[in-house]
């Protein structure tokens, strides 16, 4: 169509400026999507092929089933609304061109505020499974664990009522107005998402070094690589310390992204976008990773190859992360494997022994 007023080419300015911004977000998604329905459909093969025999599992499984959901509803906004922009904004000829875009508006007033649902429950649970995580390994620590309660809950509650307001105005209105409340609202959502991951992962990682510790401890010598067990807690520590620093980058654009259609507005978009689908990524592919360093329980120390050998061997056993609550693995009658559970107690870690019959040997840490 031949434009023959500046003004329809002011108009179309704007329309692609903003169907550009939002296939921005849809690309970025899509890419962030494809790889994480492949960890989707590996970590539910690994957690459907292993009995499910705790509340715990049971509901690790859930949440993982909402957050697929949730992507899934991010990635069919982000790439829906665009197209269907294109064919209000462009295609639709019989409508003036200074009114397609209210005639649009108009028409997916209820849609719009789902936009904002995505974001805040992949954020709220990645938060709940640091805390959750977190929260076992304090086992014996009241006061941490009713902190760490607490803090989960206030997370829960401002992204909740966050979303709830916004898409409240939205509807009203038809689009995002950017209120001084939604903008507060939000802010506060972000800053205390970020300080609860940062909370539950600092809790992790102090129970990692003493565990590690406490390996050295008890093998009487410092160990070259970490234990199982130890290595399963940092991933937990580095995926915990990487989706931070994602969150911090995010609430850090959003404070100084004033000017909308500017190559740091186009930056903040990708990133909030990309933040939203990794919030789902990441504990899926921690899942993967834990269920298989747990193919590998245990740390041994062999004190005799030979097992005809009448010397048994000691096995330190690691944490188990869902299905067998107490942490311990099965005693092999075959090759009489003495078991050591490890065990979270009020002022530390501690080893739970089984006494040699030949031996008065005793390790414990407190």
């Amino acid at each position: 169509m031949f434009l023959s007023t500046q003004d329809d080419s002011e108009v179309l300015n704007a329309y692609g400026l903003i169907i550009y911004e939002n296939n921005l977000g849809g690309f970025v998604d899509s890419v962030i999507y494809g790889i994480y329905v492949v960890l989707f459909i590996i970590c539910m093969r690994q957690m459907i092929m292993r009995p499910l025999t705790s509340w715990a599992t049971w509901s690790l499984l859930a949440a993982m089933c909402i957050l697929f959901v949730s992507t899934t509803l991010q990635l069919a906004i982000s790439i829906g609304f665009p197209m269907s922009q294109i064919r209000g904004y462009l295609i639709a000829t019989d409508v003036p061109l200074g009114e397609r875009r209210d005639l649009w508006i108009a028409e997916h007033q209820t849609y719009q505020g789902l936009q904002y649902w995505p974001n805040a429950i992949n954020w709220t649970i990645s938060d709940i499974i640091v805390i959750w995580r977190a929260f076992v390994l304090s086992n014996g620590h009241r006061v941490v664990r009713g902190y760490l309660l607490l803090v989960m809950a206030a997370d829960l509650f401002f992204w909740v009522y966050y979303s709830a307001v916004v898409t409240h105005h939205t509807i009203e209105s038809g689009e995002y107005l950017g209120l001084e409340t939604d903008l507060k609202l939000g802010t506060a959502a972000n800053y205390l998402s970020l300080g609860t991951n940062v909370m539950g992962t600092l809790c992790i990682a102090v129970k990692a070094w003493q565990h590690h510790k406490l390996m050295n401890a008890t093998a009487n010598k410092n160990l070259r690589n970490p234990s199982p067990v130890t290595r399963i807690m940092f991933i937990l520590v580095e995926t915990g310390a990487c989706f931070a620093a994602l969150q911090l980058i995010t609430v850090v654009l959003a404070q100084v992204d004033l000017t909308a259609y500017t190559p740091l507005d186009y930056a903040t978009t990708a990133i909030t976008h990309a933040a939203t689908l990794i919030a789902a990524v990441l504990p899926t592919a921690t899942i993967i990773i834990v269920h298989s360093e747990r193919s590998v329980e245990t740390w041994t120390v062999n004190r005799t190859p030979n097992p005809h050998n009448t010397e048994k061997t000691t096995r330190i056993s690691s944490l188990r992360f869902g299905d067998n609550p107490n942490g311990s693995v099965p005693t092999n009658d075959e090759s009489q494997i003495d078991s050591f559970d490890l065990s979270i107690e009020q002022h530390g870690w501690e080893v739970a022994e089984s006494l040699q019959e030949k031996t008065n040997e005793r390790h414990s840490m407190v």
